[in-house]
Parts: structure tokens; C-alpha cells; sequence
């Protein structure tokens, strides 16, 4: 491979030691300090049971566990990098199923086009410990496609264990891990209703969906006004729900096209309708935001535009198979997102500042029976990462946990 052919794959790496280097300036805020004081009295799977019976009921998966471990053990740090190498093995998987010849080198820099389409995310599923669970989830939600395309894999006893356990998964996940097998057996012409592996699995995810959705803490939620009751009659809301997670999943899918026309060069010329099973997934993966708008919060439409990715990786392999003239392009999209993120970074850095001498005042006046909590003014340029205005949001929870007493 030429010097010139590898400016993305040093453009991307560039990238990603920015961002490993970023996790340093991470600082906890909102739902964290939850875990922190619930850790304090509880050990790991009383946390899990507690958030279980109160609050949710993915905590019982492998990404809920991994997100309390992180907790108790790791600290913010690694807890984003091993974050991250969920999300990257996640990518892994998913490429895996449509490209067999995948190179380590290209690897890095269709990652690296995910990561930059997912920065309108990054306060939601990166830059917050809380919630990195979504790349756990995500790579739970890719694993089972991927068992479930392996035709080398003979099923046993202990795989559908293991099956049931991953489907202890996100209900929008599930449904459009669910909708994506599907699809794509119908378009190959290889569906059959009752051919035991796909009923099995079918059936498995279903019962998994059904112990999350069934979980005490989600009726509790509602109970306590937590969560709203269904509008799905109103459907200005349902095309409401849809373009808001259209407008922030966009950079996504273009990213993936990218990753198409940079990988055509070394892949076989796919089917016409091989990206309509991810597009379904994806358009799938919305519908209990719809049932229930007001959940659809920012960073539950990370299904929607992970799916969208790969996606738009197949349109773009659909629309040239040449692509050692366009791989420029791909330079250029990386370098553009190498750009923005590095001032990101810079601005992070100052802004980490600023919260880390709020902090040591409020330890340094602990005794203090009237303190008042300076607020911190976010640089609206600052999109990564959420300002915490301990003022409003989350105070108990944070004075708790410094020691405070909370009245």
C-alpha cells in the first residue's frame, strides 16, 4: 500500500490518542454520583438488584454489570477506554458480517468515521460514565447478530444461554437486532419461519425483552412521574421523534458512505438490497420512542444511528467499486473531524479546569454552613461534554457524596 493510500489510517490514529487523551479531563456529574453513594453502602450486585427493582431493567445485562464494575473498581478513565473498546469491537462484529476481508489498517479508520459521525453523542455515550452502558449494549446487540451469522458456529445448550443473557439488553436494541436477522434472511431468500436456530433466537430475545421490560423499576418510574404516558396517538409527536433522531444520526450515515467508497476497493460488489436489513434495523430500533416520546432522549438514538452507519457503508459500496481516487475524500472527512475534535479538546481542557477549582473549593469549605455553589459558564462551543450546574441538577446526589449534609 502506497504512502499516500495510508493518510487515513494516520489521520485516524492521530484521532484516537486525542481522544484517549481527552479521558483525562473527564469529570463526573449527574446519574455517576447515583452509583458512587449507592456503591458506598451496597456492593455490586445489591446495585444491580436496587437499580433493577427501581429504576431499570437493563441493569441485569452484562452491560449494566460491566457499567457498575467500572464504578467500583476502574474510575472515569477506564471506564471510557474500555468504552471504547467495546464500541470498537462492536464495529468489529458488524463489519465482520458483510466484509470478510476486512484490513486492521482500514479497520482504524472506518472506526475512527464512526467515532467522528458520532459526535453529536459524546456527551451522552462517551464523555459521561453512565453512559458508556450504550457501547456495552451496542456490543451485546452486535454479538448476537454475529453468532447468529456464524455458519461455522454449532449451537448448543450453552450458546442459548449465553444468547438469553446478551438479549437482558436494551428494548429498542433487541428489536432491531430482531428486525435486522430477519430482514436480511428474507432478501437472501433463506427464511423459514420455523427453522429451530432462528426460532430459538427469535424466541430468546423475546423472553430477554420481556424480563428487561417487565423489571419493578420501570412501573416505578412511572409511578413517580418519572417517565410519561404514551402520546403515540399524536403523530406530529411520532414525525417529531423521527426527525430529531434523523437530524442528530445524519453525520453518522454520510460517515459510513465514506467508509463504503474507502473500502470498495478490496470487497466483492454487494447484493442491491444488502443495506435495507441495517436501514430496517435502524427505522425499527425508534418505535418504542415513538410509543413514548418523551423518552426519547439524545442518547437513545444511538441505535438508530449505529445501524445507520453500516448502512451507509453498503449505499456507498453500491455507488462507485473504485476507490483509490476517492480515497482523498475519506482523508478529507477525517481530517475535518480531526480538526473540530482537536478544538474540542482544547476547550475541554479549560472547562475541566474551571470544575476541578470549583471542587477544591467546596472540599476546602466543607464546614461551611451557608455555601453557595459558583456555577461554572460553559463555552457554547463546547458540545462534547454537559456543564454540571450543581445549583439545580443533581445537588443531593453531589453534596451527598462530598460529604455534605443534605437537608
Amino acid at each position: 500500500m502506497k504512502i499516500i493510500e495510508k493518510i487515513p489510517f494516520y489521520l485516524s490514529f492521530i484521532f484516537l490518542i486525542i481522544l484517549v487523551v481527552s479521558f483525562n479531563f473527564y469529570y463526573q456529574y449527574g446519574d455517576d454520583f447515583i452509583f458512587l453513594n449507592l456503591l458506598r453502602e451496597k456492593n455490586i450486585f445489591e446495585v444491580i438488584v436496587h437499580q433493577y427493582m427501581t429504576w431499570d431493567g437493563r441493569h441485569l445485562s452484562f452491560a449494566g454489570l460491566f457499567q457498575i464494575i467500572g464504578f467500583a473498581y476502574l474510575g472515569p478513565f477506564l471506564s471510557l477506554f474500555l468504552g471504547l473498546i467495546a464500541l470498537g469491537i462492536g464495529v468489529w462484529y458488524l463489519l465482520k458480517t458483510i466484509i470478510d476481508d476486512i484490513q486492521y489498517i482500514d479497520f482504524v479508520s472506518i472506526f475512527v468515521l464512526f467515532l467522528i459521525g458520532l459526535l453529536p453523542f459524546y456527551k451522552d455515550v462517551l464523555f459521561w460514565q453512565t453512559g458508556i452502558v450504550y457501547l456495552y449494549i451496542f456490543l451485546q446487540s452486535t454479538i448476537i447478530i454475529f453468532l447468529y451469522r456464524n455458519k461455522n458456529l454449532k449451537s448448543n445448550i450453552l450458546i442459548y444461554i449465553f444468547i438469553f443473557f446478551l438479549s437482558l439488553n436494551s428494548q429498542n436494541f433487541n428489536l432491531a437486532v430482531l428486525s435486522y436477522l430477519w430482514c436480511f434472511d428474507l432478501l437472501k431468500g433463506d427464511f423459514n419461519f420455523f427453522e429451530k436456530k432462528r426460532t430459538i433466537y427469535t424466541l430468546l430475545i423475546f423472553l430477554g425483552t420481556l424480563v428487561v421490560s417487565l423489571a419493578p423499576g420501570n412501573f416505578v418510574r412511572i409511578a413517580n412521574g418519572t417517565d410519561s404516558i404514551p402520546q403515540w396517538s399524536n403523530a406530529f409527536i411520532m414525525a417529531g421523534v423521527y426527525f430529531k433522531a434523523f437530524n442528530y444520526c445524519k453525520y453518522l450515515f454520510f460517515a459510513g458512505m465514506f467508509g463504503g467508497l474507502f473500502l470498495t476497493g478490496n470487497n466483492k460488489k454487494p447484493f442491491k438490497g444488502e443495506f435495507i436489513p441495517f436501514l430496517t434495523a435502524a427505522v425499527m430500533s425508534l418505535t418504542p420512542f415513538v410509543l413514548y416520546p418523551d423518552l426519547a432522549r439524545v442518547r437513545v438514538f444511538f441505535s438508530l444511528g449505529a445501524f445507520l452507519f453500516f448502512a451507509g457503508i453498503l449505499i456507498g459500496k453500491l455507488i462507485i467499486y473504485n476507490f483509490s481516487k476517492l480515497r482523498v475524500l475519506a482523508s478529507i472527512f477525517i481530517f475535518v473531524g480531526l480538526v473540530v475534535f482537536f478544538n474540542q479538546f482544547f476547550l475541554l481542557k479549560e472547562h475541566c479546569s474551571e470544575i476541578k477549582k470549583r471542587e477544591e473549593f467546596l472540599l476546602s469549605n466543607s464546614s461551611s454552613k451557608n455555601l453557595i455553589i459558583p456555577k461554572i459558564l460553559k463555552n457554547e462551543a463546547l458540545f462534547i461534554i454537559r456543564s454540571p450546574d450543581y445549583e439545580k441538577e443533581w445537588k443531593q446526589e453531589f453534596l451527598e457524596y462530598y460529604h455534605f449534609r443534605v437537608y
